[in-house]
């Protein structure tokens, strides 16, 4: 909850709102609520990316990460939103594909 939003609740709470100023709140938390999909704040962790990448390994995950896959740190954790995860690969599908087939070749030389 935003700064204007706790403001605005602080206002009804107190009673200082007429009843369709609330019903005008009530309406727009609705509205907001329907419009956010349900897992917009869903973090994974790193064995969960891994794991939504089709079982990627960790050096293949830091790779991507180095090349724009989007991650979050909180404190030591680093964490990944599923949905955006879903969103890079589709908008780097032909990157990654080059990827593996030059990791697949790089694995042949050893």
């Amino acid at each position: 909850m935003d700064n204007l939003e706790q403001k605005i609740l602080s206002h009804i709470v107190n009673g200082n709102a007429s009843l369709k100023q609330k019903k005008d709140v009530l309406a727009l938390l609705e509205e907001k609520e329907t419009s956010k999909p349900s897992n917009a704040h869903e973090f994974i962790d790193t064995k969960g990316a891994m794991a939504q990448l089709g079982g990627l390994s960790r050096t293949k995950l830091w790779f991507l990460r180095r090349n724009g896959l989007p991650t979050y740190r909180i404190g030591a954790k680093l964490l990944f939103r599923p949905s955006e995860i879903s969103s890079w690969i589709q908008e780097h599908q032909k990157d990654i594909s080059k990827l593996r087939n030059k990791t697949s070749h790089r694995e042949e030389a050893l």
